[in-house]
């Protein structure tokens, strides 16, 4: 992205925060306002995986399949128990 100069200031349409995202994302420390929104949230997430190491991506994932095991159960959980009622009810 040599070519682009514009500034945060500057950015007018979408494709100005893409090319200025993607030019400038190494450098960030936060979310910058401009690009305060979901699209670039999501961007920003997939970056900071992208760059952890691969003991960091092992715990990340690990925890992912707990957390998802468990929002599991929990629904389950939640289903029984309505039919349960459910079935009380008639």
């Amino acid at each position: 992205m040599p070519l682009f100069n514009k500034k945060e200031t500057e950015l007018e349409t979408k494709f100005d925060k893409w090319c200025y995202f993607l030019k400038h994302l190494e450098s960030f420390d936060h979310i910058p306002s401009i690009l305060n929104e979901p699209i670039f949230q999501k961007a920003f997430e997939a970056a900071a995986l992208a760059n952890l190491t691969p003991e960091q991506r092992d715990r990340y994932e690990e925890s992912l399949i707990q957390y998802r095991d468990l929002k599991s159960v929990l629904e389950t959980a939640v289903e029984e128990k309505v039919i349960e009622i459910a079935k009380m009810e008639y």
